[in-house]
Parts: structure tokens; sequence; C-alpha cells
């Protein structure tokens, strides 16, 4: 399930409950890539309205308000009511809605199925075309993928940079690297990814940074990316899909 905010009331709450000098340290202490366009002369409103427009693109609303309760309790109390306007359900579509989880070989009604995935038996199943259903999900390749592969990078990349502040050192530097060594396996474009290092920096990041679980997901939500981890094995469609799972039930 996913909020619906009401991002009028969101603004009217941030011009009234905090001064200037909150917005910018807000923004500083929380959201670098908004505090970085600031510029001289900006106003007010502006800046407001930049700081919510990327919030909502970034999927960080609960955060921006859970910043501005722990600034300005009361203010916050003011407005709390108006914030949100209805629980609806998640209706984003990605490729990954179109594999059956029973055909990776995850639990699904008591059923198993046994699953060849081993890096060098791509996309094997017993018993299950699984390739077929993995090639139909993701799609024939298009001339935009590598950009849009990028791009999915690029904002999970942002989304990590929004937490960092509140992350220790060790997660700083472990969780860069790990990243680093995704976006150097999705991008790969004449050799195979390794399925192997991409599980395994997914496996630390949601272990030890499990805040950015969610961007995690989203990163692997383009048709683009999917397409690049087909490449790499069945066993790393398979944890994509569990990452899935596991966020939906959340």
């Amino acid at each position: 399930m996913t909020k619906s905010y009401n991002l009028r009331e969101i603004q009217k709450l941030i011009n009234e409950a905090l001064g200037d000098d909150e917005l910018t340290n807000l923004c500083f202490d929380h959201f670098r890539p908004v505090y970085d366009k600031f510029t001289t002369g900006q106003v007010k409103p502006d800046r407001i309205r930049m700081l919510v427009e990327y919030a909502e693109r970034q999927r960080e609303i609960p955060k921006l308000l859970k910043a501005i309760e722990k600034i300005n309790p009361k203010g916050y109390a003011e407005f709390k009511s108006g914030l949100v306007l209805e629980n609806e359900p998640e209706t984003v579509k990605s490729w990954l809605d179109d594999i059956d989880p029973q055909k990776l070989g995850i639990r699904a009604g008591g059923s198993v199925y046994t699953v060849n995935i081993g890096d060098n038996n791509k996309n094997i199943m017993i018993g299950q075309n699984i390739t077929q259903t993995i090639n139909t999900a993701v799609g024939r390749p298009q001339t935009n993928d590598y950009q849009q592969v990028v791009s999915a990078i690029a904002e999970f990349k942002a989304s990590f940079e929004m937490i960092k502040s509140s992350l220790s050192d060790r997660q700083r530097f472990i969780g860069e690297d790990k990243i680093n060594a995704l976006e150097k396996q999705l991008t790969k474009q004449d050799e195979s990814p390794s399925g192997e290092i991409i599980r395994e920096a997914g496996d630390w990041l949601i272990e030890n940074i499990p805040e950015i679980g969610e961007a995690l997901l989203r990163l692997f939500l383009p048709q683009p990316v999917g397409r690049i981890l087909a490449k790499a094995s069945a066993a790393t469609i398979k944890w994509v899909k569990e990452l899935q799972m596991r966020q939906v039930g959340q």
C-alpha cells in the first residue's frame, strides 16, 4: 500500500512551520540535491516547491514530514490531519509482475519447484519453460536501453545520497562501494553481468541499510534493467523477485 499526499497542504505546512534558515538547514541535512540548487535571490516559495517536488519524485515525502515534525512538532500537529489524502494500492506495473514466483522455485501455496540457478546455467528450470517466461517479461532490447539503465542508477544513487547523513562511516563507505559494484555490472554492454556480484551487493545493502530497500527495488523495475538482469542468471531474477515480494509484504 502507498499513501497519497496533499502536496499543496505540505507546501503550506513548510511555509508556516519553518523559517528561512530552518528550511535551508533541513535541505542541507536531508535533501542535499535540493540544497545544491538553491541560488542567491531565490524566494522561499520557490525553494519550498523545489523541495516538495523532489521529495515526491524520490518517494521521500514521509522522510520530509518526519524531519518537519522533529523541527516544529506544534506546527506539524496543526497540519497533520490534512497531509494524507487516502490510502490506495500500489499500481506501478513492472516486468516483475509477469514473473510467476513458483516458476522461479519460490514457495507459494506450499509448492516448491527445483531450479538450476548457477551462473553457468542461465535461465534454466527443471520442468518449466522459465526462459520463455523471463524473455516475455523483460521484452526485446531497445535502442535507448543503456540510457534508461543509467537513469535508473542515477535515481538510486540520489536516494542513497538522501540518507547518507544518517549513516555511519562504515555504512557510507561500504554502501558506496556496493552501489558502484551494481553500477558496473548493470552498465556492461559487451559482456554478461555477474549475477553473483549483483546479489552480493544487494544483499549487503538490504542487510546493513534496510531503509534503502525500496529504492533498490525501484532500480530493478524498468524493463531495460530487467533485460540486463536476465543476462546474468535465473538466480538473479529469482533474487529480485524475492526482493519485490518482501518489499510489497512490508
